[in-house]
């Protein structure tokens, strides 16, 4: 009986320390990426934006490969207008940091860092070849849809164009497919600053 007993204790102070294991484990991922949004949100800062607009050059010249001629220039007019649409609404409504605007073609550039070999756009979304960007720190963002959640927003990524993660306020909804609350883009990119704001002051009251 008391031997029953004994191991009947020692399996639940085995899953006891199981359970504040795993629970101090859950804490310390949860510290490590709040520092993570601490240091990118600084980096943001301290750094630029690198917003990138979509050419759907792909689409575009299948369609001239296959005589398709009307709809590809229909696609690129449409294009072009969402493209001036977005760098309008960042370049009023941005404020945390300064924007630069990259074409999507130039996205391989960008994940490897080789910011020297970008052509960025004027406000006219014509190549600007005296844009210099010389600013070491820089996240990147558009937008569009949020991978993998199917929503659309503005939304940030890393300098290597990765989603970032929870705990960075890294995404304002555009509520496109919920007619009531659909935001413009414009408005759109004002929530994002909001929060982004909000989060960066919150990081310099903490004093992290």
């Amino acid at each position: 009986m008391n031997s029953q007993l004994l191991e009947n204790n020692r399996i639940v102070a085995v899953l006891l320390i199981a359970v504040f294991s795993a629970a101090n484990l859950q804490a310390q991922t949860k510290a490590e990426r709040k520092a993570v949004a601490y240091l990118q949100v600084d980096q943001l800062k301290n750094g630029a934006l690198l917003a990138r607009l979509q050419t759907r050059e792909l689409a575009i010249n299948a369609l001239r490969k296959t005589g398709k001629e009307a709809k590809a220039n229909e696609i690129e007019k449409l294009q072009k207008a969402i493209n001036k649409d977005i760098l309008k609404a960042f370049r009023l409504n941005f404020k945390f940091a300064p924007v630069y605007f990259f074409y999507s073609n130039y996205s391989a550039q960008v994940g490897a860092g080789e910011t020297d070999k970008i052509v960025f756009l004027n406000d006219s979304l014509q190549p600007g070849p005296s844009i210099r960007f010389n600013i070491k720190s820089f996240l990147t963002g558009e937008i569009g849809q949020v991978e993998k959640a199917g929503f659309g927003a503005a939304f940030l990524r890393d300098n290597k164009l990765q989603q970032l993660k929870r705990h960075f306020p890294f995404y304002a909804t555009t509520f496109e497919t919920f007619a009531p609350f659909r935001r413009t883009r414009a408005v759109t990119v004002q929530k994002l600053n909001a929060k982004l704001e909000k989060f960066y002051n919150k990081r310099v009251n903490l004093k992290v």
